[in-house]
């Protein structure tokens, strides 16, 4: 505490004065006229007691604790027992028929709320208090002790005429006393919630109340010189507590009343900077304008996205750092802040070399307490790169659609264009097969079969090369019909039968726990089977085993085909069903495929809405699944 809080919360020589007098003028009385001895000591202290309480009930809005409104309610209480106190003191006459006993049994109650209160009052320090609950308890406990003492007379008695003080009163005494020492001390673990010299008056005045607590365990006479002593011992602890808390509370404000409130502004003021730090030291800028869209703030980071320093910033027209065409997006936008709207655009800002800057604007509207508009803040992320990558993923996407196109057009093309003069081949060499082969050497018979088996592998590959032209240009149609599935699968497993025979090639079927029909284009089925087949059998040496099977799984049908063959190793399963690719070449180099089968197979799998896959591994052999809905109730094409 500064050297002027202390100057201020000493006792001056006036205020010293002032006491001295008012105890000479007690002194004076007392001997003349107890009962107006009496009367002013008690009044003296009713009226600090209701002080207290209005200080502590007009200032409880500025407090962050409920010390000092506790204090105020239970000093109302205390000072309201005190003034019966006063009014039923021997000789008052103002209840008829009571005796001395009346007003020390409220004098005790009195004492008793005052010590449990300033015992209790330091949790109110940390602890929320809740007026709406303490006040009707209070309320309640001292309606129920007075009718304890005026209507049911239970209440212990406190003070016998010509005997003195009962062992109870004697013993409250010294248990107020005890309550008011662990006051002290509890008071004293809370310290550092109070001005030093605040912590020091109020635990004065308790001590003070102490001793006067002391001096009225020994009075035999209620009119005797220590029961005056310590009623003045009384009022001196009650101006100790009125210097702490009500000439204190009114001078210092800040220090007192508002002394949680100096804390908060610190943690406040610690707050804004640690924030201001982590603003300053973001990568993302953060741009504050007012309500005419003029720049408060710009953090670092946002200044130098535009090339700027922030005190450049500071003060110019959001207008006059964005590009003019996006100039009337941004006032629709300001207009949406103003109308509490929060939202995300997009804007092409100016640097201060010329240049322009992509950023994606997150902003939201700064409100006064009345919800009037006060401006915006924003973050601001610079996407200029984000964008360029987009716009060359963009082109690189349409030369690729382009080119594949292309590709697919001209492959087309080519195909229907070999194919006229390939099926004259053909259809020639096969007819001379049939009708001139008795004429023909064995050589030229020789030569012809290899003509037409070369002319029938071509063709295939060209059908192979039309029917991916068309699924990849969105041309091929699915017509979907009832396929008998165990059927299906024996037929096309016959049409290799011989050659597997030729081989020692074991071949099996199995689909007990396959359903037995299903919906699908019959053609590109069979297509699909006989190219899976037809490499199974290609990769599988001689006596070794092809297996087929078909499960109902998820609501598809699941079929595989498992060979005994060579294999192909994980990294390779995703190049073996794109177009003209092989794996293992090195391995496949002498057996005869084009590359075109398995990346037929997975766009007509695809175009049936199913899904194929393989597993494998070098030497181990290899399994193809593939799945098909078992109904097609969207085919493309018709049903």
């Amino acid at each position: 505490m500064s050297g002027e809080v202390k100057k201020r919360i000493s006792f001056g020589k006036i205020e010293l004065g002032a006491l001295a007098a008012v105890f000479a003028l007690l002194a004076f009385f007392y001997p003349r006229n107890f009962l107006l001895f009496h009367c002013l000591a008690e009044i003296f202290s009713i009226v600090v007691a209701c002080m207290i309480f209005v200080i502590g009930w007009n200032s409880r809005k500025f407090h962050s604790n409920g010390y000092f409104l506790f204090i105020g309610m239970a000093f109302l209480f205390v000072g309201v027992v005190d003034f019966l106190h006063t009014v039923s003191y021997k000789g008052m006459n103002v209840f008829a028929g009571t005796s001395s006993d009346l007003a020390t049994q409220l004098w005790i109650v009195a004492r008793y709320f005052y010590a449990v209160s300033m015992l209790a009052a330091p949790l109110f320090l940390t602890k929320k208090f809740r007026l709406e609950i303490a006040l009707p308890l209070y309320a309640g406990i001292t309606g129920i002790v007075l009718l304890s003492i005026f209507s049911w007379r239970v209440f212990p008695v406190c003070f016998v005429d010509g005997a003195g003080l009962t062992a109870f009163k004697v013993a409250s005494e010294y248990a107020i006393c005890a309550i008011l020492a662990a006051a002290i001390l509890f008071l004293k673990s809370k310290k550092e919630n109070f001005e030093p010299g605040v912590f020091r008056l109020l635990a004065a005045s308790m001590a003070v109340s102490i001793v006067s607590e002391l001096a009225f365990t020994l009075y035999i006479d209620v009119y005797g010189a220590l029961n005056a002593a310590g009623h003045l011992l009384k009022i001196l602890s009650f101006y100790i507590f009125y210097k702490a808390v009500v000439v204190v509370g009114l001078q210092r404000p800040r220090e007192l009343l508002f002394r949680n409130l100096s804390e908060s502004e610190k943690r406040l003021r610690k707050s804004e900077k640690k924030y201001r730090d982590l603003v300053e030291g973001i990568n993302e800028g953060v741009w504050a304008i007012d309500e005419n869209a003029n720049t408060v703030f710009v953090n670092r980071a946002m200044a130098e996205m535009l090339g700027c320093s922030p005190e450049e910033m500071m003060g110019r027209h959001l207008f006059s750092f964005i590009d003019e065409r996006d100039v009337e997006k941004a006032r629709t936008d300001l207009e949406n802040r103003k109308a509490g709207l929060s939202e995300k655009h997009e804007f092409e800002f100016i640097r201060k070399d010329g240049s322009r800057l992509i950023a994606h604007v997150t902003a939201a509207p700064a409100m006064d307490d009345a919800g009037n508009y006060r401006g915006a803040v924003a973050a601001v992320m610079d996407i200029s790169e984000k964008k360029r990558i987009e716009r060359d993923l963009l082109q690189a996407k349409e030369i690729a659609e382009t080119a594949s196109k292309s590709k697919s057009e001209f492959l087309a093309n080519m195909s229907h264009e070999l194919r006229t003069p390939l099926n004259a081949i053909i259809g020639f060499s096969e007819f001379m097969l049939k009708a001139d082969s008795e004429g023909l050497s064995k050589n030229h018979v020789e030569y012809l079969e290899r003509i037409y088996s070369a002319g029938q592998h071509l063709l295939s590959l060209i059908n192979d090369i039309l029917d991916l032209s068309r699924i990849e240009a969105g041309k091929m149609e699915l017509f979907a019909e009832s396929i008998d599935l165990p059927g299906t699968l024996g037929y096309c497993m016959t049409m290799f039968r011989e050659k597997a025979s030729n081989h020692r090639i074991k071949m099996s079927l199995a689909t007990e726990e396959a359903p037995e029909i299903i919906r699908a284009d019959l053609r590109k089925f069979k297509q699909i089977v006989i190219n899976l087949l037809s490499n199974a059998l290609k990769f599988t040496p001689d006596g070794g085993e092809v297996q087929v099977a078909a499960y109902t799984k998820s609501g598809s049908v699941l079929i595989s085909v498992r060979d005994s063959g060579i294999g192909f190793k994980p990294e390779d399963m995703e190049r073996i069903f794109a177009p003209f690719e092989r794996a293992g070449e090195n391995a496949n180099k002498n057996i005869e495929g084009t590359g075109l089968g398995l990346s037929m197979v997975k766009r007509l799998v695809e175009l049936h809405g199913g899904r194929v896959w393989a597993e494998s591994a070098p030497g181990e052999g290899s399994v193809f699944y593939f799945t098909l809905p078992i109904e097609q109730r969207h085919p493309a094409g018709n049903s």
